[in-house]
């Protein structure tokens, strides 16, 4: 009896042993089914991710050399504020010309382009609007990183009835952003420039404010002879015009401060003054402008902005040319 009863306990041991090993190795396997699971699915995502990346950066190189290459003769693309446009392009010269328009959605967007501005150049519309001014040479227009200039600053805009002028104070090339709802057609938007005429040499500007080499006392180094006045006596300011033979052909007309300038062969009155700005034009000539009653030293300045090449100063001291 008691060998009997050894061996089915020996069974019985064995048959638990086996039940155990068979749960470790169970737990073992589902251990090891959920890790490889849990690897697959990042593996997985890991291998959409990178994907997307590439794609997306693909997309992006290319999205950035089409619109590198663009010239604004299919219109010109308008990208910012997460969205992107093309809007039809106008380049601005003196002969008089239809804004170009492009229909998107319901609204037309349209970008003009002017080049190589100077201080005085004038933009001329038959209507009256008021387009968003962004400093930049050439399309396209980024909203997000080219500069949005200010009126009264870098440009002044005035309107009368179907008439709007864009006067600039900075010499640069700019973009003109806008768009409306009403049909082109009907509108008859027209526009054109006026003023001091551009000056560009290739794809760059010449002989603009602040660039190029100047002497130690900052003034240009061609030869500089007094040609001209511009006084605008309600506003209290008037300009010398010192120019080189260059400056000569290129500047001859008036455009200071937020209206237009009498032009006068006599020099400015030095009676009076409350401050000055020199501007260096290089290659081109040197405008010292006086400022007076009713400005104030504090008002003067801000016609006078650093941007422009302007070195402001108070009190009634002239610089020389």
């Amino acid at each position: 009896m008691k060998s009997k009863l050894e061996e089915q306990y020996f069974l019985l041991e064995e048959d638990k042993m086996r039940l155990q090993n068979s749960s470790h190795l169970h737990t073992i396997f589902h251990s090891f089914a959920m890790k490889a699971s849990i690897l697959s699915f990042f593996l997985i995502l890991f291998a959409l991710q990178c994907g997307g990346n590439s794609t997306t950066g693909a997309s992006n190189t290319a999205t950035t050399a089409a619109l590198l290459q663009e010239s604004g003769s299919e219109g010109c693309t308008v990208s910012g504020i997460n969205n992107q446009i093309r809007a039809g392009y106008t380049l601005i010269e003196t002969t008089s010309k239809g804004v170009n328009f492009r229909l998107v959605q319901d609204t037309y967007y349209s970008v003009m382009q002017i080049k190589g501005a100077m201080i005085g150049t004038t933009i001329q519309f038959n209507k009256e609007i008021k387009p968003t001014v962004y400093q930049s040479s050439s399309c396209p227009l980024n909203l997000d990183t080219d500069v949005l200039t200010k009126n009264g600053s870098e440009y002044t805009l005035t309107q009368s009835l179907n008439r709007t002028q864009i006067s600039f104070n900075k010499a640069s090339s700019y973009l003109l952003y806008f768009y409306m709802k009403e049909v082109p057609l009907d509108f008859g938007l027209t526009v054109s420039s006026a003023g001091t005429p551009v000056q560009i040499a290739g794809d760059s500007l010449s002989g603009l404010f602040g660039t190029g080499s100047t002497s130690a006392s900052g003034t240009s180094s061609s030869a500089n002879t007094f040609q001209f006045a511009c006084n605008n006596a309600t506003v209290g300011a008037c300009a010398n015009y010192f120019l080189s033979s260059t400056g000569t052909t290129a500047i001859t007309t008036c455009s200071l401060g937020p209206t237009s300038a009498t032009k006068q062969t006599a020099r400015c009155t030095e009676t009076d003054i409350v401050a000055t700005c020199k501007q260096s034009l290089v290659g081109v000539g040197t405008i010292i402008t006086l400022y007076t009653s009713p400005l104030t030293s504090s008002t003067a300045s801000s016609l006078c902005p650093s941007s422009t090449g302007g070195t402001f100063a108070t009190g009634s001291t002239i610089p020389s040319p």
